[in-house]
């Protein structure tokens, strides 16, 4: 049984490679969202945040090792991750620019491919949980608002008062961001001006089943109801039987380039488990075109820390907000991609991953 922790990758991802074993071992991978940094984190933060994984981690392991379905362990280690504040989903959502927390969240089982997601909820302690309900008892695939969270009423899925979901740090984050909005400056520091923190799940069961998890709060100082990747079918979350992805990043290009059924539609072509000879392995095909993109996006990241990249197919989105959206990298001689062109990058990425599987 293996166990994998991501807080700083793009992608939470699991390949058909895995699931094609005659006795596939049970696989976990969870993320804390992209944009997290260490320096961002005080002692105390990253041992909360640790925890909190570690936990997750446990009690998706549990699930995996009871021989439960993948859908069990996704849902477990995400309802863990909900509860801890130290995460942009359930308790430690970001506010909206109307002082409020809107919950987003998607949940798809790869053996059936039933998924379930909602989106703008107020009052539902954990969303991945309603995401589940909406899959299992229901015809639909989404819901949102107030009807969503009906259907929690009906479904008797624990709701709290909006309240429980503030803490002070998000509240924090979004003064500064209605004060920098206001006085039109760009946000002074990174923790309030990403679009990050997203949690998010994949697991690997003994079967061979595949299903993958996103949750998230959104953007802080987000309007008009705007809503991310996290709970769209195919772009924050997708899984079939040969794939399955979380993503956590910038929430609209996610959408755009369908990036979560981008990647599985590529494992799916798979036909030889081995790669071709002379070919890169996919480990190194990803890895190579992080290197050749993410240094154009911003130089003054370079290559030296580019070799802490994990070995996984990962999108330079961390690098591109980073260089985007902080002060403190930005030079008079240094200019930031344009959107478009962060578009093409993801899309270049993936192209080069042609071996992911």
């Amino acid at each position: 049984m293996k166990l994998t922790s991501a807080v700083l990758l793009g992608l939470a991802t699991l390949s058909c490679g895995a699931a094609a074993a005659a006795a596939p071992s049970p696989l976990l991978v969870i993320h804390g969202g992209a944009g997290v940094e260490r320096k961002d984190f005080s002692a105390e933060e990253e041992r909360a945040a640790r925890a909190a994984l570690t936990e997750a981690l446990r009690k998706g392991h549990e699930a995996l090792m009871a021989g439960k379905p993948a859908l069990d362990a996704v849902t477990a280690a995400i309802t863990v991750l909900e509860d801890d504040p130290t995460f942009n989903a359930g308790r430690g959502a970001v506010f909206t620019h109307d002082g409020k927390n809107e919950l987003d969240s998607s949940l798809m089982d790869g053996a059936t491919l039933r998924a379930g997601a909602v989106a703008g909820v107020h009052t539902v302690k954990n969303p991945i949980l309603l995401a589940r309900a909406v899959m299992e008892h229901s015809p639909h695939v989404m819901m949102v608002g107030e009807g969503a969270e009906m259907f929690a009423a009906e479904q008797k899925i624990e709701q709290v008062d909006p309240s429980y979901f503030r803490t002070e740090k998000r509240w924090q984050q979004l003064q500064r961001a209605l004060k920098e909005e206001v006085a039109g400056q760009p946000h002074a520091d990174l923790e309030t001006a990403k679009h990050f923190g997203t949690v998010g799940a994949v697991a690997l069961d003994r079967e061979g089943r595949l299903a993958a998890g996103t949750s998230t709060g959104g953007m802080t100082n987000k309007r008009y109801g705007r809503v991310g990747d996290s709970p769209i079918i195919g772009a924050g979350t997708y899984a079939n039987a040969q794939c399955a992805v979380s993503g956590t990043g910038w929430g609209e290009y996610y959408i755009r380039l369908a990036v979560a059924h981008e990647i599985c539609a590529r494992c799916s072509t798979c036909r030889r488990p081995r790669r071709r000879p002379g070919r890169k392995s996919s480990s190194s095909a990803c890895r190579s075109s992080v290197e050749m993109v993410a240094p154009s996006c911003c130089p003054q990241m370079g290559r030296r820390r580019l070799r802490s990249i994990p070995k996984a197919c990962i999108a330079a989105g961390s690098e591109w907000m980073a260089c985007r959206m902080s002060p403190s990298l930005r030079t008079k001689s240094l200019r930031c991609p344009a959107n478009d062109r962060y578009a093409a990058a993801v899309r270049n990425i993936f192209i080069e991953c042609e071996d992911f599987c």
